[in-house]
């Protein structure tokens, strides 16, 4: 059929097989298809084949084709399509109310300006097979057919575009408007979209496959993601790859792929995510609700400015890999992944930061905020940590490895080092590296390492120390109840100002090593360590001081405070000792060798020598060398060595209190009247003011002087008239006591006072009888011991006394 000019009307009647109308309309004329009766609007369908526009008429086979439709000048078209039941369309409203298939294996079918068409793709399929809908103007609405790649182009306006299950290729563009692309496809199809300009809405449906988003938004318009039935935000989770965002839809492999979105401005991001169950979330509240995970062997992952975001490192398991995670602005949770090598930064705000079990090495940087940095890598891995400005916590779980905390604290913050699960106070111990303080947990390696330590100031020092059970000390509390001790062979280990330090020496034995233990304030207990050479220095206030039996030479220096000092090296050490101010109190152990006490007592303090267990006031004997005071224990070698105890200006620096492991407690006046004192190597014996002192030359000849007071001169040693014989240079008569001892005057069998039948006194010391064994020489002033009297016996002399006085027998004393 053709009209020809004017206004022409083709009447199709029901049955009447094929037409083919060639148009030939003009803008002046009015071209108007009528269809008969029986045949109304929803009885015909419409098909573009090649140029031309096939209307079929229910399943008969009628078609009506119009020539040419779609290459000919719209005002050629028919213009008015008429029903038997009285309806009449333009061709605009005909193409808006009905579908045009494409009826050719793939192709192009277009729209029409200006005209909401709804356009719908090849009904053929066919291997490799491609089409292309093209809504132009108008609101359209376009879905793929059966081809294997769709191309839908919506044009200007707001559209619709559709995907179809038997594509295994889709590609929709919005292109202008706010429009809707709708990816229904197969498990199998790989689905492109770009919304192009305007508010646009991507509805993915349940088992759609892969799915590509380019993001084009901007600041001006809402692009939406919406999940259709089925995927609710539980089913999801998220992903980096590359610069793009993979949205993994539950387990049977459906994806969408955001892409670029960690290259792109943050307005050209997807605006809104939504769920099939209402739920309607913005992109920054879904990061921080959803993890993304890096989804690469290593690489790295950044969250975003102002959001809290989830981050997760790589999924993928690589050895050498490296991955690093950024948190950027916002609350963020990093958590580090599969790589060897992890480094997690916070950004600003409060984060959290976790390692894996599977990184051999992760680095944790909190940054700005009050963050949580949480260790719960493996026994094999390094940690390195540093929580950055604010108020952070560290928290170590059981069987992490080893973790390094650099300290960056400050006087307005409150760092804290937790230990998780397991791990209790009585589980740790502490000890000193360089200026490192390392803290050992249990006994399977693990460990904390607070690196410069004892380098940085104070403040930069973690504050607080927690535990499993609820226990939570301040580090000086931490210090005053666990030991510090120096893992190293030898060096210094300080305490620290104010704080009551437990510091022990070196757990590392080494030939030559020396250590050096310093308190400074506080109430410290200090004690020395392996080293062959330790010197202790308790610094401020009351502090204890002990020795260790692996040392060869030790010293204790008490300082300030009322201290307490205790030898209790061995036999073959020498240790050293001065209290410094303040009362102090030395404890000698059995078999601790030699020990010197450097004498600094003042008249306001009171200074005790305490003997311990097994060292009784029997034990010990006194001798005099030099200016000083030695006490013997024993036979064992062991001595205490007063030094300058005689020195003529030291009485207020002696040792006030002398005290033994039974109880006996004796000041130093009263030791000194019970226990005689021996001139180790003669010379010249003075006893003390006041004091009945009890003097013994020892075995060699020795000058004694008494002094005032009630003196007692004991004569016990091995007699010699030519090595041991003592002057005594002011006795007293009836005052003054001789001692002989039984074990060398052994014609003495009686203890106590000497029997006047033994004792003779005349101008030559000579017996006059049998019985006379101690002789006076009145003369010389000299005392002669003769066991047999006027025997054969010669006399031996054993003592002169200067003043010649008159000597009884009941100036004299037996003693054992």
């Amino acid at each position: 059929m053709r009209g020809g000019a004017g206004s022409d009307e083709y009447l199709i009647q029901a049955g009447s097989g094929e037409t083919v109308i060639d148009l030939d309309g003009d803008e002046k004329s009015t071209d108007t298809l009528r269809f008969g009766a029986g045949i109304g609007l929803s009885d015909i369908r419409l098909e573009k084949s090649g140029y031309d526009l096939i209307i079929r008429v229910g399943e008969s086979g009628q078609s009506v084709k119009l020539a040419d439709w779609y290459y000919v000048n719209a005002d050629r078209r028919v213009d008015v399509f008429a029903f038997a039941d009285g309806r009449s369309l333009s061709w605009q409203e005909l193409l808006a109310q009905k579908a045009v298939t494409l009826a050719t294996e793939g192709g192009q079918l277009d729209g029409n300006e200006g005209v909401d068409d709804v356009l719908r793709g090849s009904t053929v399929a066919k291997a490799g097979s491609t089409e292309t809908l093209r809504g132009l103007g108008g609101g359209d609405r376009l879905y793929a057919g059966l081809s294997s790649t769709a191309s839908l182009y919506g044009g200007r306006d707001d559209d619709q575009l559709f995907t179809n299950a038997a594509a295994t290729k889709s590609y929709l563009y919005g292109e202008e408007g706010d429009d809707l692309l709708v990816n229904q496809s197969g498990s199998a199809a790989t689905t492109q979209m770009r919304g192009g300009a305007g508010s646009d809405e991507y509805l993915i449906q349940a088992g759609s496959g892969e799915t590509v988003i380019d993001l084009d938004g901007d600041e001006k318009s809402t692009d939406t993601l919406r999940f259709g039935e089925g995927i609710g935000l539980s089913d999801i989770s998220l992903e980096k790859s590359g610069y793009d965002l993979i949205i993994r839809v539950g387990e049977g492999g459906q994806s969408v792929k955001l892409a670029d979105w960690y290259y792109v401005h943050a307005d050209r991001r997807v605006d809104v995510f939504a769920f099939a169950d209402g739920r309607s979330l913005s992109w920054q509240e879904l990061l921080a609700q959803k993890a993304v995970s890096l989804a690469m062997e290593g690489g790295q992952l950044d969250g975003n400015e102002g959001v809290d975001d989830v981050l997760r490192g790589s999924t993928v398991a690589k050895a050498g890999s490296t991955e690093t995670l950024r948190g950027l602005g916002g609350r963020d949770r990093l958590y580090a992944g599969l790589s060897s090598t992890a480094s997690l930064y916070g950004g600003r705000d409060d984060d959290q930061l976790f390692t894996n079990a599977a990184a051999t090495k992760s680095y944790l940087y909190g940054e700005e905020g009050d963050d949580l940095l949480v260790n719960q890598s493996g026994s094999a891995a390094t940690t390195r940590m540093r929580g950055g400005a604010g108020s952070d916590e560290y928290l170590i779980q059981a069987g992490s490895g080893e973790t390094v905390i650099d300290l960056d604290g400050d006087e307005k913050s409150t760092d804290t080092l937790r230990f998780g699960e397991g791990i209790g106070l009585s589980d740790i111990s502490l000890e000193k590296s360089g200026y490192d303080l390392i803290i050992r947990v249990g006994e399977g390696g693990q460990s904390v390492k607070l690196a410069d330590w004892y380098y940085v100031h104070a403040d930069r020092r973690v504050d607080v120390f927690a535990f499993a059970d609820g226990r939570s000390l301040s580090w000086q509390e931490l210090l005053a109840q666990k030991a510090v001790t120096l893992a190293m062979e030898g060096g210094q280990l300080d305490g620290n100002e104010g704080v009551d330090d437990v510091l022990r020496g070196s757990t590392v034995a080494k030939a030559g090593s020396t250590e050096t233990l310093r308190g400074l304030g506080g109430r410290d207990r200090l004690y020395a360590g392996l080293s062959q050479t330790a010197s202790l220095y308790g610094g401020r206030d009351d502090d204890q001081l002990f020795t260790n039996a692996a040392a060869t030479k030790s010293y204790l220096y008490g300082e300030e405070g009322d201290d307490l000092l205790v030898n209790q090296s061995g036999s073959a050490a020498t240790t050293r000792m001065r209290g410094g101010a303040g009362s102090d109190e030395y404890l000698i152990q059995a078999g601790s060798g030699e020990t010197v006490i450097e004498l600094d007592g003042d008249e306001k303090s009171t200074d005790t020598l305490r003997f311990g267990e097994g060292i009784g006031l029997s034990d010990i004997s006194l001798e005099k060398s030099g200016y000083d005071l030695i006490i013997r224990i024993g036979e064992s070698g062991q001595s205490v060595k007063l030094e300058y105890w005689y020195y003529p200006s030291y009485a207020d620096r002696r040792v006030d209190v002398f005290a033994f492991a039974d109880g006996k407690s004796l000041s130093w006046q009263e030791l000194l009247a019970q226990k005689a004192v021996s001139a180790a190597n003669g010379g010249y014996l003075q006893g003390n003011e006041g004091l009945g002192d009890i003097l013994s030359g020892g075995s060699k000849s020795t000058v004694l002087t008494g002094g005032s007071g009630a003196d007692v001169f004991l004569f016990r040693d091995a007699l010699d008239e030519t090595n041991n014989v003592d002057r005594i240079t002011d006795f007293k008569p009836g005052e003054d006591k001789l001692h002989l001892s039984r074990s060398v005057f052994t014609a003495l069998s009686e203890a106590g006072p000497l029997a006047d039948s033994l004792f003779v006194a005349n101008a030559t010391g000579s017996a006059l009888d049998d019985r006379d064994c101690i002789l006076y020489n009145t003369t010389t002033g000299a005392l002669l011991y003769d066991p047999d009297g006027t025997g054969a016996g010669a006399a031996i002399q054993f003592a002169r006394l200067d003043s010649r006085p008159e000597l009884k027998a009941s100036d004299f004393f037996v003693v054992k």
